[in-house]
Parts: C-alpha cells; structure tokens; sequence
C-alpha cells in the first residue's frame, strides 16, 4: 500500500484509479477529511477549490485575462477561476452546485452582459450566474468613479474637465461611429437567443414541422432590430453614460483613452490594474 500525500493537485489528479482524501482542516490534535467527491467538474480544478478552502468565482477569460486580474483584487475572498467563455462559466458553475459534499463552499459565476436580455439575466441570476452591468470587462475601465479616480491619481489639473472629456470621447465619438453596426449585432445576438429558446413541446413526427413554423414566425427579425436601434439611438440622444457602457460592445474603447490622462493608450487599463 503506497500513501501519497501532496500539494500538487496535477500529480493527484494522475492518480484517477486511487481513492483520493482531501483534508480539510487539522486543530493540533484532530484531522476534519473527506473523499474526494464525485463531479462534473474536471478533477484537476476539483481539487484545486477543495485545497483553496475559499469561496469560487468562476470568470470568463484566461489567466491573464482583465477578468482574472480585475476579480482577484474587486473579490479578495473568493478563489478566482478563468473558465473560457461564458457557456464554461455556467457548465462549472452548475456543476460545483450538483456536487454533493461541497456545500460547505459557496460558487458563483460571473460573466460580460453583452447583449443579454433582462430576462436572460434574471434567468442566470437564479442558477448562481451575475452579469456586470456593462457590456464587457474592458469598460469596467471606464466607468465614470473610475475616471475619477484616476483623474485625481494622475493629479489633472482639472478633475471634471478630463472625465467629461473622457465620456465625450467615448459617447460622440466612439459609440456614435460604431452605433448602426452595433445595432445590427445586438438585433442578431437577441435573434439567436430567442431561436434557441423555442420550445416546440411534446409534439409527434407529423406536426414536428408545423409547430416549428409556428414557433419561429414569433420572431420577428424587423421589431427586434427596430427595438435595438431605438435602444440605441435613446441612449445616445439623452447622453446616457451608463447606458451607452451597457450596450456598447467594443473591446477597444477602453484603449483610447488614456492620452486624457497624459498615460500612452496601450498602457491605461494596465495603470489601472496598477492601481488596484
């Protein structure tokens, strides 16, 4: 009999034929362990959040991602995990909740609100799922309390002047001259949500084909991309910051701005991140 007992979670992960342990906690006198528990997840991350001992936020994103690097230092008691896409985000965080003996951990995900509907978020919310309340993570990095911050950081002579400027700049210029195409991909995303939330019920061979025909001629693509350019266009008629970063996709943004500050453009969000 060979017992092995590591911190390295790939070597233990090797090992699926063996029966595996984790220890959960040691008060000088008494071990609190358990087996390993059946998942979903893969064992490798398994048994990394069972060692973390910490709350999981599971994120989009890899490694060196702004979600990673953004989480870690906004959520300094959750065990931050880069899970690819959206769709992973989701799989591992049901995953962790179908996992008996982990209840003793809390996972959440967290996820870009790109194009989703207030339903769709809703709908998330209630499997453990948020979604931040801009488009993606590369606005975060222009949020008006941001600009702020770095405004005073960067000691500008002018506080308000700058983040005015700022919001200007991405209003007028970048919203405004990305706006019709942005429409268009808000219209399309919404349009493939609504397709695959069909639900044709319990139907036999023969009306498989007519339910489908009913069902999709509930879409409408003209009302949707109607609805999106009204969207779109009130939010850059009133000036709506806020609402302009919740629908505006575009990853770049975020990377013409720092020159306001007297910071190069390539290197802003890096200062930022700096900051934190």
């Amino acid at each position: 009999l060979f017992v092995f007992i590591t911190h390295d979670v790939q070597f233990a992960a090797l090992h699926k034929d063996s029966p595996q342990i984790w220890v959960k906690s040691f008060d000088g006198t008494n071990w609190d362990w358990d087996f390993i528990p059946d998942s979903d997840l893969p064992e490798q991350l398994l048994l990394e959040l069972l060692g973390n001992r910490k709350n999981v936020l599971f994120v989009e994103g890899e490694s060196n991602s702004y979600d990673v690097q953004l989480y870690s230092a906004l959520y300094p008691d959750f065990y931050v995990v880069p899970s690819g896409g959206c769709s992973q985000v989701i799989a591992n965080t049901k995953a962790f909740a179908n996992t008996d003996g982990l209840h003793s951990l809390k996972a959440c995900g967290l996820i870009d609100r790109d194009y989703r509907s207030d339903e769709e978020i809703e709908a998330l919310e209630r499997k453990g799922v948020f979604s931040i309340a801009v488009a993606e993570v590369e606005n975060l990095f222009l949020v008006e309390p941001l600009l702020r911050v770095v405004a005073e950081h960067f000691a500008c002579s002018n506080v308000d002047e700058v983040v005015s400027n700022v919001i200007g700049h991405i209003v007028n210029e970048r919203f405004r001259g990305q706006i019709g195409r942005q429409i268009r991909q808000a219209a399309v995303a919404t349009l493939k949500a609504q397709l695959s939330a069909l639900d044709l019920g319990d139907v036999d061979g023969d009306s498989v084909s007519g339910r489908f025909k009913e069902a999709v001629a509930s879409i409408v693509p003209e009302e949707e991309l109607e609805r999106q350019k009204e969207r779109f266009e009130g939010a850059l008629d009133r000036k709506d910051y806020d609402e302009v970063l919740r629908l505006f996709n575009a990853k770049d943004a975020s990377g013409s701005v720092g020159h306001f500050f007297g910071v190069d453009n390539k290197r802003y969000k890096e200062k930022v991140i700096g900051l934190l």
